[in-house]
């Protein structure tokens, strides 16, 4: 039977956690507001895949400026 290893920090030290799940929430108010931008025609349904399409880029975009040094030392390193 293969132990696993322990972590000994908590994972919510780590941005790689953090940004996911502040991406997370900030979905849960971005989606039902450009719906409602769809159903109040502020944004025509054809732009609508666009739009979000581009929204996504965009945070993706973003989630990959931020440098994460603890990200690039090897499990060996400590």
């Amino acid at each position: 039977m293969k132990k696993y290893r322990r972590i000994k920090q908590s994972p919510w030290l780590y941005l790689s956690v953090k940004l996911p799940m502040m991406g997370v929430f900030l979905m849960l108010v971005v989606i039902p507001a450009l719906q409602v931008a769809v159903d109040f025609t502020i944004i025509p349904p054809k732009y609508h895949g666009f739009v979000t399409g581009t929204l996504m880029a965009v945070l993706s975009y973003v989630g990959k400026l931020i440098y994460q040094p603890e990200l690039h030392k090897g499990a060996d390193d400590e």
